[in-house]
């Protein structure tokens, strides 16, 4: 009796051990993602010639976010490692180790090596994803495979990660309603030093369900794994009550995902459908045909009240990108007579400028800073009943120099000659120099998945100068062929009233590859490829008992959805905490489950 007394406070002493160290896990599974607080951030990147928002930014969903996650991240790590220090945790060897190993020496070697110390330790403006963010993530990746060891811990992890979703679902059904952040009292979300900042409180000028992240792609690309998980969990239960509030739960995730308006997490969403009903197998998905049939259910209610937006999206994103259709841009608001045709460059040669139209040069000499002659791509005086563009020019008293203004269907270009050198008026005012930009693939679908088709195509080239060394995290704006305003202006990015700057590849791999280089990229993969490999094999047509063996398969198929979505979203402080939580606690339920086969 004594012995058993004596086991039982073992138990609940190792227990309490296990609680503290799960609660960085718990906080990042909830409070974590409703950390929105307005900042003031230092941008470093002012004396750029395409930024133009100044020395600092207002910031309300990404840099607290980052304080927040690196602060806990350091403490708890330090903690884990007196743990290990003193023998209490015992460090487990696993061949993830090699590549989370590899993916944070070439995360540091590129901060060392990069140009951007700032950007590269803390992040670029509204992102704040830098060197410190990637190496927290690895080291919560590293704490939580060692931090939980039971599957009472991983039912705690669930149900609280259920509670905090819960609560996002019913924002995002405030937010269908048309309620948004500015909805809330100021004082939530904002100090009284930047309550009277406007451009801190504005709307977000999206009618999607954005949930607290500063995008909606980052929304639907988080929404893969609630969804993934409570529907597992759903299927887990014998008890009426818990399976129906799980349906529930997946089916107001689901409504969030469809209202979200973002194809890629409907796609994530799909591949993880695809690889449950491959790995589960026949035997399984007969046996869950009850608690599938509830999921189907739920599944086709939120579907069914989010029918237009996830057609305009398919039809949008799957008839329209990829066949190249003709965007409305190219028609809509053109300046008459002139008339809306590709630019494929724009080049500042010497004193001369040269304009092509699909393939048509126009060039335009000047001489002694004014406008000499405008000649075709033969020779001969350019007619301006072509409606390609009109050229003008006009003394500047204030700067005191001559501007040379050519007018295109949607843009006026400013040009100036100095020093015997033709420069363009950059929309920061800086004058540069301006020429041909490297481009590969989709030459004839720029707009391919929303306009990633020609972000891609300049970003390709970028891996060339990346292969072993990156430029630093989260510098690929600056990187990023910027000056290539020929490009932005056929898709839409560069007109007189509208100067979108491309801040991030729109490809979770290539945003890797170009920030901390190509090995690193390869080293990502493999950390997550490693899982994938490990947990088909412990889970393709297994027997499921635990309820810590559905989760594990609800967290299989949610990495899965992840990397497929990650082909067309971009990683983000705001989640990816979050994902590496939960990556973590899968490796541990392959561990537990493996171990109850032994």
């Amino acid at each position: 009796m004594a012995k058993k007394i004596k086991n039982a406070r073992a138990d609940r002493n190792e227990f309490k051990k296990e609680i503290i160290l799960l609660i960085p896990i718990l906080f990042i599974l909830t409070l974590f993602m409703f950390c929105v607080r307005g900042s003031v951030v230092e941008t470093h990147i002012s004396d750029l010639f395409w930024f133009t928002k100044g020395e600092y930014v207002g910031d309300l969903y990404a840099y607290f976010r980052m304080q927040i996650f690196v602060l806990i991240t350091i403490v708890f790590g330090v903690y884990m490692l007196f743990s290990i220090f003193i023998g209490e945790i015992k460090i487990t060897k696993k061949k993830v180790f090699i590549p989370m190993a590899v993916y944070s020496l070439f995360v540091i070697l590129s901060f060392v090596l990069s140009e951007y110390k700032d950007v590269a330790l803390w992040g670029a403006v509204d992102r704040y994803e830098g060197t410190a963010s990637l190496l927290c993530y690895m080291a919560i990746l590293f704490y939580t495979m060692h931090a939980v060891n039971s599957e009472k811990a991983v039912k705690i992890i669930v149900k609280c990660f259920a509670i905090a979703c819960g609560v996002l679902g019913m924002w995002g059904i405030l937010q269908f309603f048309g309620m948004q952040l500015d909805s809330l009292p100021e004082w939530l979300y904002l100090s009284s030093g930047l309550r009277d900042v406007a451009s801190i409180a504005e709307k977000q000028a999206t009618d999607a369900v954005t949930l607290f992240f500063s995008n909606q792609n980052y929304a639907s690309f988080f929404l893969v794994f609630p969804i993934c998980i409570f529907g597992m969990a759903c299927i887990s239960q014998e008890d009426t009550k818990k399976k129906i509030a799980y349906a529930i739960l997946t089916g107001v995730m689901m409504f969030c995902l469809w209202q979200a308006a973002s194809l890629g997490g409907m796609v994530g969403l799909a591949a993880s459908v695809v690889v449950a009903v491959i790995v589960a197998g026949p035997a399984n998905i007969i046996k869950w045909k009850n608690s599938l049939g509830l999921l189907i259910l739920v599944g086709v209610i939120s579907l069914g009240a989010s029918l237009p937006v996830v057609m305009k999206e398919i039809k949008s994103g799957t008839v329209s990108s990829i066949l190249g259709f003709e965007t409305a841009y190219a028609t809509e608001n053109s300046k008459e007579p002139l008339k809306f045709v590709t630019i494929d460059h724009v080049i500042t040669d010497g004193e001369d400028i040269i304009f092509s139209f699909a393939g048509n040069e126009i060039k335009i000499e000047t001489e002694n800073g004014d406008v000499r002659r405008v000649l075709d791509e033969t020779g001969n005086p350019y007619s301006s009943d072509r409606g390609l563009l009109n050229v003008s020019s006009r003394f500047d008293e204030e700067s005191g120099y001559t501007l040379i203004e050519v007018e295109t269907a949607k843009q006026t270009w400013v040009f100036t000659v100095f020093n015997g050198e033709v420069f363009f008026f950059a929309p920061s005012g800086m004058g540069i120099k301006l020429d041909k930009v490297e481009s590969i693939g989709f030459e004839n679908n720029q707009s391919f998945a929303t306009y990633r088709g020609y972000i891609w195509s300049r970003t390709l080239p970028m891996l060339k100068e990346t292969i072993l060394i990156g430029n630093g995290a989260d510098t690929f704006s600056i990187y990023f062929p910027q000056d290539d305003y020929a490009g932005r202006y056929n898709i839409g990015y560069f007109s007189d009233d509208t100067n979108i700057i491309v801040d991030k590849p729109h490809n979770m791999y290539l945003g890797v590859g170009t920030n901390t280089g190509a090995i690193s990229m390869i080293a990502f993969i493999a950390i997550f490829v490693i899982y994938i490999i490990e947990s088909i094999k412990v889970y393709r047509k297994h027997e499921f008992n635990g309820f810590k063996d559905y989760i594990g398969m609800g967290i299989l198929i949610a990495i899965t959805g992840f990397m497929v979505s990650g082909l067309v979203n971009d990683s983000t402080v705001q989640m990816m905490p979050v994902v590496y939580v939960l990556l973590g606690v899968g490796f541990v339920i392959n561990r537990m489950t493996y171990s109850d086969r032994i």
